[in-house]
């Protein structure tokens, strides 16, 4: 299920279309709709009811700091297949014989994967514009400060770790001043903390990666597909010869 978009220009362009339908352009727009959807669906009867499988499952992430978050990974990772069985013609149609029986289906690619992502930035994910603004710019200082860290101790910018010290006197922001918007922060997952236990010092990490700037939505922690690894096919392989012989012995009987 998708996220209801209650953002200014999501309203903005409900009116918008609201008005466009009242114009004579409007009417016969709608005209052809009943044209459109009967197209769609026939190319949807062209599509096989295959089974998919994701073999850079694995290799996958996803932001997982709320209990949500085991549901939007399961919406994600049929996602991913939707698009993949969306492609079957566009896609290799590969066979695995479990016991005798063989058996068609679709492999996920890494384009799957970022179309997937694409949309579930859109579908799943949120903009920073939703934060009050003083969070917001906390955030985007954050960021700022953050990238400048990791780029001169040359390490990712989720490995850099800090106080609320160091940001105060990194950032200028007073104390009482920065206590409230760093809560809402790692409330909403922008920051995390770590450590604090009794006699230890709390530090934070930022799990922001910059975008979302422009009220474009963004979800956090999914894996970029160009860093991906080729999975090994040989199980699948071993499996196909292993069961082969098996049959030939079992027809020799």
């Amino acid at each position: 299920m998708v996220a209801i978009d209650e953002s200014v220009a999501q309203t903005a362009a409900i009116q918008s279309r609201q008005r466009f339908n009242e114009t004579l352009e409007g009417h016969l727009h709608q005209m052809q709709s009943p044209a459109i959807l009967r197209r769609h669906r026939n190319a949807q009867r062209l599509l096989r009811a295959l089974p998919v499988f994701n073999a850079y499952a694995s290799q996958l992430s996803f932001v997982g700091w709320q209990t949500r978050h085991g549901r939007d990974q399961g919406k994600y990772l049929s996602l991913i297949k939707a698009i993949t069985l969306l492609h079957q013609h566009q896609r290799e149609v590969r066979q695995i014989n479990e016991l005798g029986k063989v058996t068609e289906y679709l492999q996920v690619t890494r384009q799957d994967i970022a179309a997937a992502n694409q949309i579930a930035d859109w579908a799943l994910g949120r903009s920073i514009d939703e934060l009050a603004e003083p969070s917001r710019r906390l955030l985007i200082a954050l960021y700022d400060w953050t990238r400048t860290e990791a780029q001169s101790n040359q390490i990712p910018i989720g490995d850099v770790r800090f106080t609320r010290r160091a940001i105060r006197e990194s950032l200028g922001w007073g104390s009482t001043q920065l206590a409230p918007y760093l809560e809402r922060l790692v409330r909403d997952e922008y920051v995390v903390r770590t450590g604090g236990s009794i006699g230890k010092l709390c530090r934070y990490r930022l799990l922001y990666d910059g975008r979302g700037r422009e009220d474009q939505p963004h979800l956090l922690q999914l894996t970029d597909p160009a860093t991906l690894v080729e999975p090994d096919e040989s199980p699948v392989i071993h499996y196909n010869k292993m069961h082969g012989n098996l049959r030939r012995i079992i027809n020799s009987l």
